[in-house]
């Protein structure tokens, strides 16, 4: 690995540390700033790591913006910015737990759809089987037909 290589490497651990620690002392609205600030740089590809995202969705979703969350996530999306399985995760916690499990069911369509492999926390989405028992979520092809069990019996659809 190059100097320069090593550099922005380097440059994009940094950018994460930062904004962790912004969420850390909940200043939700300057990391956004900051995260948007390197986005709008020529070469902000390089210097913005993916985990940044998924801790930005994380951080709005625990200060309730769960909107602002989602708006975060499908305007990257919208505009070609890579999203991995991380962040379609943390939005995924994010409706469930704020007990949108309707949107969070169409987020883990959209991971399938999308071609990313899920994670096992995708799957769980940790808020959805916070209180369930009873349906295997062990592979990834019934855990569509788990999360739509799992709307029924908590009231968000049928």
């Amino acid at each position: 690995m190059g100097s320069s290589e090593l550099s922005i490497e380097t440059i994009c651990f940094d950018v994460l540390g930062i904004i962790k620690a912004l969420r850390y002392y909940k200043k939700c609205d300057l990391a956004l700033n900051v995260f948007e600030w390197i986005r709008n740089r020529p070469d902000s590809d390089k210097l913005v790591n993916r985990s940044a995202v998924a801790v930005i969705i994380s951080m709005l979703g625990k200060e309730g913006q769960v909107s602002a969350a989602a708006s975060f996530f499908h305007n990257l999306h919208n505009d070609g910015f890579g999203i991995d399985v991380y962040a379609y995760t943390s939005l995924i916690t994010v409706f469930a737990s704020n007990k949108r499990y309707r949107e969070a069911v169409m987020v883990f369509k959209k991971i399938e759809e999308e071609g990313c492999k899920p994670t096992l926390i995708s799957i769980n989405g940790e808020g959805l089987v916070a209180d369930c028992d009873g349906f295997s979520t062990t592979s990834v092809g019934t855990s569509t037909t788990w999360c739509r069990r799992h709307l029924v019996l908590h009231g968000g659809g049928g």
